[in-house]
């Protein structure tokens, strides 16, 4: 006879997909003829009816339980009660088990790890129970960490999204054997609309999580005139979907369309989409998989949920989140192999549909419900009452009924059911929880009432901000004003717009940042008192000192208090007027223009993103925000802000928010921040309204400014010039000044030119990025060049406004570097290429047995990265390479090839010199593995190896980093020593223990293009190095001088005579130290690529 199954439901809703999938499966156990229960919680929302009568439909009986808190209290949501809860939880339990008796249930299944109560009654009654868990044990949900022994000791069964959420729960529960399911749901395909030409799709509600706003950066990177970005879903966050809008607007991006929330999406979609998933996080990227089945080339971003549907279907190109310069390779890459990727992405929709059926989804699941399980001891039975019985209608159970009902009338009047309700809800609780949000005298009532739940935080502070908040008709003023001088003396226009502040002021804090000449302090003196400090931490810095300085007491006696730096050229207006105006606005602080809402660019930022925020270089400080102490405490609380980053990314960026989240408003003379409005269209701003120009507006004095900037624009400057002249008071001399400091400072960088290197592994590979960017840069300057190195996911056009020449090492194809070839060809900069490997073609890079080992999905985005090497080579005006045999294969391209061999740098001589070797009766052998591509070199002399520790056991075997041990070799383990990868810094004392080094290479075409290193590291340490005789060793080895040359079949043989014969392994190792030493070190090296770079 088939099961009776309880399920413990996480919602009691059918809008997520944790409870849609499980519905599918219970749907799916019905019709294998188990009886199946539901139990879920009953929170009186309005969909309730609709969500038991779905249930009934497909037949399985709802149970709904009401809930003080369904979940965890440590689980997202906000923490019920504790005594309120613990009588609530009593309930739901005695109840589950009322269920489970009359019902005879032979097995409780608890969907998802937020709800246990199912778990506590399936133990009490001693039936089995499983434990369906579809989240990641991290942000949110690493709160279930600390109950893994609860789920562990109570689950027969436990099962994980299949994937690398199963993966990760195998590491947690270490005694158990975790089994896999995937979340179903019913994918109806259908038959696509023509379409005319290729496009990009999203399919989502536009959040911060779904993350639209990245693909809507990638897009406006790219290159394509016609190219569409269809964005589908509803707007379920109004401020993100307010930023995409904005960042849209300002930007003037074209063809982006927002379809809104449609009941079926396929309906707007073409077979000519590519569709696009940035999520940031994702628990099971189901969309994806429904693009998938309806044939459309993929790309999506790498976390959790898509890497499990990758894993699964092994489709798509996936890209990592953050990395926006990547997605617009991979929709680059997309759409102009589109025909391609079609025909592969049609290829994949029967085998999608054969795995996503739900039989497959849950076939472990269905195969364990036929077994039985053995009757555990009950270890809850004496606790039986305590964790299920309450005493009827006492104060906790009347309470609980009386609030349920309030609540759901609540709900309903205030329409906080819908998707946009329940957070609405969510925030207000926390709000009321929280008793530094709500004025202490109401907040009782505001408890105990709920209707509040209108009022959030920022709502509740506005209102009292307002109580607070009194016009003043003419203010007392205070003036802190920020000076840093890089000039000789002090620049006219600094003291232009000081005197005009001052007039408006009753007392001036000068505060200078370093040091300037006494004239020019006896200057400042005439506009009121000046300190001198340390020039450290930006103006941020010394706002602060100047505020620490005057102190609160002084600071509340004013009624504005103005924080000014010395970037203001001005005023072009009449600063009083301005002033009047701003008067006028019931607002606590104000400046004179916004930043722009954006990606947080500083890596400094606590909010995440950068918000809208005042501009820091002019900001008024009203009375209402002067009397509040924790400004004075905000200030107080700022440390380090010694990097512009830190000091943008934790001030500049920061105050506004801060403040405006405690009810005080502020505003701007302007509210365009478009294309950063105040530094490009300065005329514009000046037009405005706006009285004075920023200095460095005065920078983009030319067209070629811009150029560098990957921008289309014209210089308003000489029209601004004109304007100034002739509209204002201005004088022209103080700008004339200006501009001259300008023009110093231009010359001053072209006279001081510099090799840029742009390094694309970013040391994700260590010894590429240390040998390829950071070694030759020491070679470079040691013949008195200044080399710029900076990583590509960094790179910007103006790093290589003032280079001579630039490298690129094994960097992708981006747009910006086809923008880059172009100034280069203008401006006679040469872009050469570095390469050290034939991973530029995959004629080469096939032949690799690691790239045949590759799944078809792992291969095709491995083969994207290889021709996005050779796109980018190709539009180079020359390469940089590594061996000979590179060389000549890349001469083939018709590109000039330098050889430029990888060079041991000063610091690694020295730590080599310093090894000291400890005396042994072992014969040491070094295996050391650079990358996972070195286990077919390892199997070639296998062989050799195990014939020579059966012989020789004074023999020990090391090896070290990326590589399969072979059983064969396993068996020898008293003479094996396992070593981790290490860092290159400590790679010389391990590789100095060695007596011998190892440095097979197999036969191919791709291995002969390999660099001499390994033999060059052991040998600075005086390691004799045995090396297959092919490629770079034959051209840099003299046999039998400087190390061993053996062919294929001579590895025993020359091995073991190097074995048992010390006296000529120390000669090897002498000389060929002496030999590395005289030509392989980056001091002094002259080689092809610097006598290129004399030549110019």
């Amino acid at each position: 006879m088939k099961k009776t199954i309880l399920f413990i439901s996480p919602t009691g809703t059918l809008d997520n997909g944790a409870e849609i999938s499980i519905y599918n499966l219970m749907e799916y156990l019905v019709s294998l003829g188990y009886k199946i229960l539901n139990v879920g919680p009953d929170y009186s929302h309005s969909g309730l009816k609709n969500y038991q009568e779905k249930f009934a439909e497909i037949g399985v009986k709802s149970y709904m339980l009401p809930a003080v808190k369904w979940w965890w209290q440590e689980a997202p949501g906000l923490r019920a009660d504790d005594k309120e809860n613990a009588y609530n939880q009593r309930a739901i339990v005695g109840a589950i088990r009322d269920i489970i008796r009359k019902n005879g249930v032979d097995l409780v299944i608890s969907n998802t790890v937020n709800v246990y109560q199912g778990t506590i009654a399936a133990a009490l009654e001693e039936i089995p129970h499983f434990s369906l868990i579809h989240e990641f044990p991290e942000n949110e949900f690493e709160y279930y960490r600390s109950k893994i022994d609860f789920i562990d000791t109570f689950s027969d069964e436990i099962y994980g999204v299949e994937g690398n959420l199963t993966k990760a729960l195998s590491q947690l529960f270490p005694n158990k054997e975790i089994k896999s399911f995937i979340p179903y749901s019913k994918i109806s395909t259908q038959t696509l609309k023509k379409g005319e030409k290729v496009r990009l799709v999203n399919i989502g509600r536009v959040s911060e999580r779904k993350n639209q706003l990245e693909l809507i950066k990638a897009f406006e990177k790219l290159q394509y005139q016609d190219l569409e970005l269809i964005i589908i879903g509803e707007d379920t966050e109004e401020e993100i979907s307010e930023v995409c809008r904005k960042y849209i607007q300002d930007r003037k991006i074209a063809n982006i369309s927002f379809l809104g929330n449609q009941a079926n999406p396929w309906d707007f979609v073409t077979d000519k989409d590519i569709f696009i998933s940035p999520s940031k996080t994702e628990t099971f990227g189901l969309v994806v998989i429904e693009a998938i089945l309806n044939g459309l080339p993929v790309i999506m971003s790498e976390n959790p949920g898509h890497d499990t549907v990758y894993d699964i279907f092994e489709t798509g190109l996936t890209y990592p989140v953050g990395k926006v310069n990547q997605l617009v390779d991979k929709i680059t890459y997309s759409v102009d192999n589109f025909e391609e990727l079609k025909v592969k992405a049609l290829a994949q929709v029967e085998k999608a549909k054969q795995i996503y059926t739900i039989e497959h989804c849950y076939q472990q699941l269905v195969l364990n419900l036929l077994q039985d399980y053995p009757k555990k001891p009950n270890i809850l039975s004496p606790l039986a009452d305590l964790l299920s019985t309450n005493v009827e209608m006492g104060y906790f159970s009347k309470n609980l009924q009386r609030k349920a009902k309030l609540r759901g009338v609540t709900n309903r009047v205030l329409g906080l059911n819908s998707v946009k309700g329940r957070r609405f809800k969510e925030r207000v609780r926390k709000l009321i929880s929280n008793p530094k949000y709500i004025v202490k005298v109401g907040r009782k009532v505001i408890k105990k009432m709920l209707i509040p739940a209108l009022l959030l935080r920022k709502k509740a502070y506005y209102i009292l901000r307002d109580l607070q908040r009194v016009k003043i008709d003419n203010p007392k003023r205070l003036l802190v004003y920020v000076i840093y001088e890089d000039q000789p003396r002090l620049q006219t226009y600094k003291v232009l717009f000081l005197e005009a502040l001052s007039s408006l002021v009753e007392e001036t804090l000068i505060v200078v940042n370093g040091c300037l000449p006494e004239p020019d302090i006896a200057t400042l003196k005439q506009y009121g008192n000046v300190e001198v400090r340390e020039n450290k931490g930006y103006d941020v810095a010394a706002f602060r000192y100047g505020i620490q300085h005057l102190g609160i007491e002084r600071l509340k006696n004013f009624d504005e208090l103005l924080l000014v730096n010395d970037t203001n050229v001005g005023p072009m207006l009449d600063l009083e007027s301005v002033f009047s105006k701003m008067d006028r606005k019931p607002i606590d602080f104000w400046g004179i223009s916004y930043g722009e809402e954006q990606v947080d660019i500083t890596g400094y930022n606590p909010y995440g993103s950068i918000p809208k925020h005042l501009q820091s270089y002019f900001l008024v400080i009203r009375k209402n925000l002067l009397n509040y102490n924790p400004f004075y405490s905000y200030w107080d609380s700022l440390e380090d802000t010694d990097s512009r980053e830190k000091a943008v990314g934790r001030y500049e960026t920061v105050f506004t928010k801060k403040f405006e989240d405690r009810g005080f408003k502020h505003s701007a003379v302007t509210d365009e921040n478009y294309d950063s409005a105040m530094y490009i269209h300065p005329l514009e701003m000046v037009k405005s309204g706006v009285p004075l120009v920023k200095f460095s507006a005065f920078l983009n004095n030319t067209d070629e400014v811009f150029e560098w900037q990957g921008l289309e624009r014209e210089t308003e400057i000489p029209k601004l010039l004109e304007y100034v002249k002739n509209e204002t008071d201005y004088p022209i001399a103080a700008i004339d000044e200006i501009l001259e400091v300008v023009e110093r400072k231009e010359q001053g960088k072209k006279d001081k030119s510099y090799v840029l290197i742009v390094d694309g592994v970013e040391n994700a590979i260590p010894q590429c990025t240390t040998y390829r960017v950071l070694n030759k840069a020491e070679q470079i300057r040691s013949f008195g060049y200044e080399v710029h190195v900076v990583n590509a996911s960094d790179f910007k056009l103006l790093d290589a406004r003032y280079a001579s020449h630039v490298i690129i090492y094994r960097t992708g194809y981006q747009e910006v570097y086809k923008v880059l070839k172009k100034l280069g060809e203008k401006y006679h900069i040469p872009i050469y290429y570095d390469i050290d490997d034939l991973v530029f073609d995959t004629k080469y890079t096939d032949q690799l047995t690691y790239t045949q080992n590759l799944s078809i999905a792992e291969k095709r985005n491995y083969d994207a990265t290889v021709e996005q090497y050779g796109k980018l080579l190709a539009l180079c005006d020359g390469t940089i390479t590594t061996t000979s045999v590179l060389q000549k294969a890349l001469e083939k391209y018709n590109l000039p090839a330098l050889l430029n061999r990888n060079l041991a740098s000063q610091e690694l001589v020295e730590i080599s010199n310093k090894v000291i070797k400890k005396a042994s009766d072992k014969v040491k052998i070094g295996y050391f593995s650079g990358s996972i591509t070195h286990n077919e070199n390892f199997n070639l002399i296998k062989p050799a190896l195990i014939k020579i520790l059966q012989e020789q056991k004074q023999v020990e075997l090391h090896l070290v980093g990326h590589l399969d041990i072979p059983k064969e070799i396993q068996k020898f383990n008293d003479q094996i020593v396992v070593h981790d990868y290490v860092d290159w810094h400590d790679l010389p004392q391990m590789v100095g223990e060695m007596d011998i080094n190892l440095a097979p290479l197999v036969t191919s075409v791709f291995n002969a293009a390999k660099s001499e290193i390994k033999w060059m590291e052991a040998a600075l340490v005086k390691v004799p190095t045995i090396a297959s005789n092919m490629g770079s060793y034959k051209e840099m080895i003299i046999d039998n001088e400087t190390g061993i040359l053996v062919n294929d079949d001579e590895w025993e043989e020359k091995l073991k005579d190097l074995v048992i014969n010390f006296e000529k392994r120390e000669k090897i190792a002498t000389n060929a130290k002496k030999f590395v030493l005289e030509n392989c070190v980056t001091k002094d090296h002259k080689d092809d690529l610097i006598t290129f770079l004399s030549k110019k």
